[in-house]
């Protein structure tokens, strides 16, 4: 689930405590396809930011900000995150873009309380509004607070494109799946920028694994790629319907141009181990060390990423738990989904009730859900 690029990358793909460790160590353990394929890209590191950053003007700091951002949202690096707060804190009290930026920063961080409050009490400009009612709509899905989040869709104007592509991708999660997937494909390209061309492929890519239509969601997911190889969250996304499909050899070329942080590497060892590789079980391993250490030490737990992770390892009891904890924090239909095949792996299907009663109370479709055995049928 980036706002204005694809409010789905709110989804949290991007560890930022991790990623320091993750590249070197995924590219000892990955076995590059040949001996021209790039093993370790190392980011360039950020200018520096002192003290005297907030002294600069608000277009210079608010520009450099956004270059912070889109290399956070590439990197997960956490040094970009402090860099955006120390140049976006001296203008959040004026109407611009800084509010915006910050709480785009923050969703990053996995901060989404505090990504709301900035959006609800600081100003924004009137370039910025609809950018800054899109990232509260999105933050609030989810959460699954999807009343809340039309609330914020209905700040964008009526019948445009953000408006349309703000409200339906809510509505498909309320029971309104089909009627969504038919609003957004009825909107042309010719209608669209490449920006909102990308969102709505990702969008009605994600609507369409949910109906069932897995042909269908692969054009859209690689449809999307076409504008950015190297998006993060398309990368992974596309690599899941792949994998899931039994085309895993495909879905590691897809991965292959992306940095090493854990979200990628965690698919790169399920396609390793789809395709019988021996190396997928040290890499998981390795992933399952960092992130307890990550939690243990450094108090920055990354549930659905542990989540996955323990299901590698067959740590079932484990998965359980951190599925179930991630639950508390965001309900997308991954975190749903995730809750149901722990439950499962770990001989106790009634741990996924509450997966159940959720669909009952939202009207969730996902006929993935319906497809895994867990006791009674979600």
């Amino acid at each position: 689930m980036q706002l204005p690029v694809s409010p789905r990358l709110v989804r949290g793909l991007f560890l930022c405590m991790s990623c320091l460790f993750a590249q070197n160590l995924g590219a000892r353990v990955w076995t590059p396809p040949s001996d021209d394929t790039p093993v370790l890209e190392l980011e360039p590191r950020p200018a520096p930011i002192n003290a005297a950053a907030d002294s600069w003007p608000m277009e210079r700091a608010l520009t450099a900000a956004e270059a912070h951002l889109e290399q956070l949202r590439r990197s997960g690096n956490p040094r970009h995150y402090e860099a955006i707060q120390l140049l976006t804190q001296p203008w959040l009290e004026t109407p611009s873009a800084a509010p915006v930026l910050l709480a785009r920063a923050q969703q990053h961080q996995h901060r989404f309380d505090a990504a709301l409050q900035i959006l609800q009490q600081h100003p924004t400009d009137t370039q910025h509004q609809a950018e800054a009612a899109l990232l509260e709509a999105a933050i609030l899905r989810l959460l699954g607070h999807y009343s809340n989040a039309l609330q914020a869709c209905e700040r964008i104007r009526a019948n445009s494109p953000e408006r349309l592509l703000c409200e339906w991708p809510v509505r498909s999660l309320t029971g309104e799946l089909d009627a969504a997937i038919h609003q957004l494909t009825q909107l042309r390209p010719a209608q669209l920028d490449s920006t909102l061309s990308r969102w709505r492929h990702s969008e009605l890519a994600e609507m369409h694994e949910r109906a069932g239509k897995d042909e269908a969601a692969l054009r859209h997911w690689l449809s999307a790629l076409q504008f950015d190889s190297r998006d993060p969250f398309i990368a992974t996304a596309t690599a899941d319907l792949l994998i899931r499909t039994g085309r895993a050899d495909t879905a590691l070329q897809v991965l292959e141009p992306l940095p090493s942080l854990d979200p990628v590497l965690i698919r790169r060892t399920q396609a390793a181990r789809s395709l019988g590789r021996g190396d997928a079980d040290k890499l998981a391993e390795q992933i399952w060390q960092r992130l307890q250490l990550a939690d243990q030490v450094h108090g920055k737990a990354h549930p659905r990423e542990l989540t996955q992770t323990a299901l590698i390892l067959g740590r079932d009891q484990e998965a359980l738990e951190w599925a179930r904890r991630n639950w508390t924090l965001q309900k997308e239909p991954m975190d749903a989904r995730l809750l149901v095949i722990a439950a499962h792996a770990a001989g106790q299907p009634d741990g996924a009730a509450v997966v159940r009663r959720w669909q009952q109370e939202t009207g969730l479709q996902d006929v993935r859900l319906s497809d895994m055995p867990s006791g009674d049928q979600p």
